[in-house]
């Protein structure tokens, strides 16, 4: 029996474009058609889509939120869609698994959106490739004939194979050819080695006789360069190359040290002369330390003038301030106490200071509670004792009554010696009525009965009676220790009542016992403390006096913080007044010893000794010049005796190379002469040598060779050796090239390799040649299965979309295949039109058809239908055929829930007429209106004027009645309320009077308010650092946190989040030591970017309360400890609970 999978309810949480919670939950959807009618925009698709989505895994589901029921015969299923991720569960068992008959490869099939159907239908191959293989029977010939190799036509590759086989038999035939050619070329090889046995001897001869051709040549050039030589003057010999050169060069530095020299003179006296006007005594001159002494001095003298007016300065500061400090502070003291223990008693006072509010506060604690514990309460003191002692009688008595009440009186009979005793007179009797007489018989029956009396007579039980005496001995101790309690009945009830009592009694007598012992405790800690607090007043009052302390009540115990400190400076400023001045007259007295003994280093006389700084610069001034003439001077005499020399040794060298060339000093002009002939001079000498060392490179023979023979002659006899050796250079050769030739016939297979070539070369295309043909054979086997089956086969699937276009087409076309795709038939032309050449409509009504014969193929073996979703589907059709499509799927949905989604009202008619209203209208635009209306309903505002709260002139009583709530460190400065950033009851209230009721509105009112914003900001920021946020369930569940939540791991996350608060340090922290587990490192390297991104963890030190502060005053000058700033931000970090 075939089952429908329907939707019973849905809810749409998000979805792509649309706000959360926009879609409010639809009204219960019918079995079959679900018109959804709604303006464009309204989220009609998205709808549809998103439904679709809980059925198949598709690409639209990783941005929707959604969950549905949905019933498949008996079974209800819950399907839900949240972070991409699909679940389908049985409700009945709780399975998670897939929806039965669910396919998600063809699920495409489902879906009939108007505007797909016309882009990309036509190329979607899914469709095509099932009818084709249903049209070969159920079988891909295709891939039947791909997997054979099977080949429409002959291919060319025989043709290389051909050339290849004729190749290589024209290589065999050569190859038989060379080797007939060449069976003489032994023979030859011979020959020419005979004729090449002269060509050592003619070599050696060739080289002699070209050796004594040389000799003759360079024999010949000596000569010739030996009489061009003869030829020059003499004195060349001894010219060198760079000669003019040389003395040119002697004669310029000979006039340069002339000239430096004449200057160097004149520059001594120029200087001796400015030495001579500085007037300054030889002592000093000499005197090398002098100036470096009188810079010493002059640069003391200066720092001791800047420290003298700075010291100046300082004591006027101290002195300006220790007045100031007695003309506002005064009041403090009745007098000036002594100096020596005012730093004592002012330390001792700041000791006794911080230990006041301790103090004063326990008083105050002990005191309250010595009053809420009240007085000792009166308590006899044998009484616990004797309430033991009657508890353990009571408890004694009911275990003896007890056991009393379960004894007897008297003992039973025991029941074998009866049966025992009664069967032996029995017996007894029976004999004697047997043996002797009947009368004797009787006798034992009397036995029998005066046995029965006795062995049946009652005892009386020992044991009972002996509790019983005690049972009566415990009740007479009873009375004597019951006290005042009353005993309503000697029986387990009233004992145990009485018991009770009595242990009720003895609880409350140790409660009041302990009571009493804390009220003592209490009284002690008051009395110790009362002691503390008159011993530290009377240490206070003594302090005081010894500073004459006025009697002022606020400069008493913690009081004084405000006023200890400035005790504290004016002990300061009266240390500096005294050291400043002190350090003044020691600076002035310095000052005038070091002027003295610059004085007498300059030996200035008295008269001079007012400028003292002036004379003893100008001084320095002048032994600094003197200082560097006279080094001066000792320089140019140094040079001038270089320059000196330097003359003298020029002309003794120009003097010595004139005489050597036998010239006049300074004959320029003969030495020119000279000079130019000596290039030509200087080559011929060259070559001179040079020949002589060819020469003496030859041997004694050729030498003696050359002697005895001529130039012609020995060039005719070279010219035929050279003849002659070229002709055997050329047997050589030819000799060279039949060896070779020989060795390779030789050793040559070139036959072989040949034949063997050959032989492959016709084997290849033998076999090239046969699979070929068995591969042309496959593919005309597979041609003609392939028109028989497609003949014979009718695909299933194109019958029915031929059935279903047909009907929507009133007959006008039907449906085919053609190159690979589909095709309409126009019954009216009989002419068949691709996909591309018909209209949009007529286009949209074939795939439709094609889509639903598919899918009745897919669901033909199946016994589940699933929902199918059309949208907008009749928009593109005229109105026979859109109505012949609203039958269609009227007539779809008698079998299957349909969803239909259109914008218009003429499409939702039709469905209605052909449907006879069997169908469901969601009208959407309304559902989300009634929903809005549902969600946020109109109701009347009456506008009420605020009341202002009463107000309180306690600051902290007028938060609590204002309703202040505790500020959150990660939440902003500007959403805590304005009570922070005021001091006074009524401050606050012109604010609230306003409006302004948060940090942030108070801050745009201006000073005081916004820099106490900015303050409260920037404490806020140092106090965020270190502190990370707490790390929710929540916080994990954020899309933006890419893990996959369906490990264990997350799991473990999630159960560790809801233990308690965790901040990310906590998480990452639990990671590392393994308490929680799974986390691969991909895994914790993205959490860990996360958690520093959102400020979850961090691995900075966090700053303590006190930091803070300090902070803040260093960066903040109106920030001063008794400022009303510093208390805001004080309280603001206390209200954060920032650890100190």
């Amino acid at each position: 029996m075939e089952k429908q999978h329907q939707f019973t309810s849905f809810s749409l949480f998000r979805a792509p474009g649309f706000p959360s919670h926009t879609f409010p939950d639809p009204p219960p959807f019918h079995s079959g058609l679900n018109v959804v009618y709604g303006p464009n925009g309204v989220g009609k698709t998205t709808l549809v889509r998103s439904l679709r989505s809980l059925l198949y895994a598709t690409e639209q589901q990783k941005n929707v939120e959604a969950e549905a029921t949905l019933v498949s015969g008996e079974q209800r299923w819950h399907l839900s869609l949240s972070q991409g991720k699909l679940v389908q569960k049985r409700l009945d068992t709780g399975e998670q698994t897939l929806l039965p008959g669910r396919n998600d490869e063809y699920a495409e099939a489902y879906w009939f959106p108007l505007h797909e159907l016309l882009e990309k239908e036509s190329s979607n191959s899914v469709f095509l490739q099932a009818i084709q293989k249903e049209m070969q029977g159920g079988i891909d010939l295709q891939q039947a004939l791909h997997n054979a190799e099977g080949l429409s036509s002959f291919s060319n590759g025989r043709i290389q194979l051909a050339k290849r086989v004729k190749e290589t038999y024209d290589a065999v035939a050569q190859a038989r050819t060379e080797l007939l050619v060449n069976a003489t070329i032994k023979d030859e090889i011979r020959e020419l080695e005979k004729e090449l046995l002269r060509l050592p001897k003619l070599t050696q001869l060739l080289n002699h006789q070209k050796a004594v051709q040389a000799y003759l040549l360079q024999k010949a050039e000596q000569q010739t360069l030996h009489t061009r030589l003869d030829s020059y003057d003499q004195r060349l010999a001894n010219l060198g190359e760079h000669t003019l050169d040389d003395v040119l060069a002697l004669e310029k530095t000979l006039k340069q040290a002339k000239d430096t020299l004449s200057e160097v003179v004149h520059s001594i006296e120029s200087d001796s002369q400015k030495l001579s006007d500085l007037h300054l005594s030889p002592a000093f001159q000499q005197n090398n330390d002098l100036l470096s002494m009188i810079a010493h001095r002059l640069d003391a003298i200066k720092d001791l003038e800047a420290q003298v007016r700075s010291a100046k300065k300082d004591a006027q500061a101290a002195q300006e301030a220790l007045m100031t400090w007695e003309e506002q502070l005064a009041w403090l003291v009745a007098k000036a106490p002594e100096q020596t223990s005012l730093q004592t008693m002012v330390t001792k006072l700041t000791e006794l200071m911080h230990a006041c509010e301790p103090l004063r506060c326990n008083l105050a604690l002990t005191e309250a509670t010595y009053r809420e514990a009240g007085e000792i309460v009166a308590l006899d003191a044998s009484e616990p004792e004797k309430l033991l002692e009657l508890k353990t009688t009571l408890l004694l008595c009911i275990k003896t009554l007890a056991k009393l009440q379960s004894l007897q009186k008297t003992k039973p009979y025991q029941r074998w010696p009866l049966i025992v005793g009664a069967s032996v007179l029995s017996v007894l009797g029976s004999i004697l009525g047997l043996v002797f007489s009947p009368g004797l018989g009787f006798l034992g029956t009397a036995l029998l009965a005066g046995f029965l009396l006795f062995i049946t007579k009652k005892t009386t039980n020992e044991e009972y009676r002996s509790l019983k005496g005690l049972l009566d001995t415990y009740q007479g101790q009873l009375e004597k220790q019951k006290l005042s309690f009353g005993l309503d009945s000697f029986d387990l009830e009233g004992l145990s009542a009485l018991l009770g009592t009595v242990v009720a009694r003895i609880s409350a007598v140790g409660q009041i016992a302990l009571e009493n012992e804390k009220r003592r405790n209490v009284k002690q800690a008051y009395e110790d403390a009362k002691h503390a607090h008159e011993a530290w007043l009377k240490a206070w009052n003594e302090a005081s006096s010894e500073l004459h302390l006025t009697g002022e009540p606020m400069l008493q115990g913690s009081q004084f913080f405000n006023f200890s400190s400035q005790l504290k400076d004016w002990l300061v400023l009266l240390s500096k007044v005294q050291q400043t001045s002190e350090t003044f007259l020691d600076l002035q007295k310095e000052l005038q010893a070091e002027t003295s003994d610059l004085a007498v280093l300059c030996e200035l006389p008295d008269e001079q000794r007012i400028d003292i700084r002036a004379r003893a610069s100008q001084l320095a001034e002048n032994l600094r010049s003197a200082k560097n003439l006279q080094e001066r001077l000792d320089a140019l005499e140094n040079q001038r005796k270089r320059e000196q020399k330097k003359v003298e040794d020029a002309e003794a060298n120009l003097q010595a190379l004139y005489a050597k060339f036998e010239l006049d000093l300074h004959d320029l002009q003969g030495l020119q002469m000279l000079q130019q002939n000596y290039g030509e001079y200087r080559g011929l000498l060259d070559q001179m040598r040079a020949v002589k060392l060819l020469l003496d490179g030859f041997s004694a023979e050729v030498g003696q060779r050359a002697d005895e023979t001529t130039y012609e002659y020995i060039t005719q006899a070279l010219q035929q050796t050279e003849q002659d050796i070229a002709y055997l250079q050329n047997v050589e050769v030819e000799k060279a090239k039949k060896q070779e030739r020989f060795s390779m016939l030789c050793s040559d297979t070139k036959l072989e390799e040949a034949l063997f070539a050959y032989e492959t070369a016709k084997d290849a295309l033998q076999q090239q040649r046969a699979k070929e043909v068995q591969q042309r054979m496959v593919s005309l086997f597979f041609e003609e299965i392939k028109q028989q089956t497609e003949s014979t086969y009718v695909p299933q699937v194109l019958k029915r979309a031929g059935m279903w276009l047909l009907r929507i087409t009133a007959n006008r076309f039907s449906l085919g295949m053609g190159n690979g795709t589909f095709t309409a038939l126009d019954t009216t032309l009989n002419r068949s039109f691709s996909l591309s050449e018909l209209s949009s409509g007529t286009r949209v009504q074939v795939l439709f058809a094609v889509r639903m014969a598919f899918l009745e193929m897919l669901e033909s073996g199946s016994e589940y239908h699933f929902p199918i979703f059309f949208d907008e589907l009749m928009a593109n059709s005229d109105d026979q055929r859109s109505m012949s499509i609203a039958q269609a799927i009227v007539e779809i949905a008698k079998d299957r829930q349909v969803f239909y989604c259109t914008a218009q009202m003429d499409e939702v008619i039709k469905l209605k007429e052909v449907a006879q209203g069997k169908l469901e209208v969601i009208r959407l635009e309304d559902e989300k209106r009634k929903y809005r209306l549902q969600e946020s309903p109109f109701t009347a505002v009456k506008v009420e004027r605020t009341p202002i709260i009463e107000l309180v002139e306690d600051y902290q009583e007028y938060a609590k009645a204002l309703g202040v709530c505790a500020p959150q460190l990660h939440e902003p400065v500007g959403g805590i309320s304005s009570w922070f950033l005021c001091n006074e009851s009524r401050e606050l209230e012109q604010l609230l009077s306003r409006g302004f009721a948060t940090a942030g509105q108070a801050e745009r009112v201006g000073q005081p308010y916004q820099s106490r914003f900015e303050l409260l900001a920037k404490a806020q920021a140092l106090a965020i650092i270190g502190r990370p946020r707490v790390f929710t369930v929540h916080d994990a569940s954020d899309e933006n946190l890419k893990l996959n939540r369906s490990t264990t791991y997350y799991e473990n996350l999630q159960v560790f989040l809801q233990e308690e608060r965790r901040t990310g340090n906590d998480v990452l922290a639990a990671i590392e030591n393994k308490s929680l587990k799974g986390f691969r490192d991909s895994a914790k390297d993205t959490l860990l970017t996360y958690m520093e991104e959102h400020a979850f963890s961090t691995a900075d030190q966090m700053y303590p309360l006190s930091e803070i502060l300090n902070r803040l005053c260093l960066d903040n000058p109106q920030m001063r400890v008794d400022s009303d700033e510093y208390g805001l931000v004080h309280r603001y970090l206390k209200s954060l609970d920032i650890e100190n």
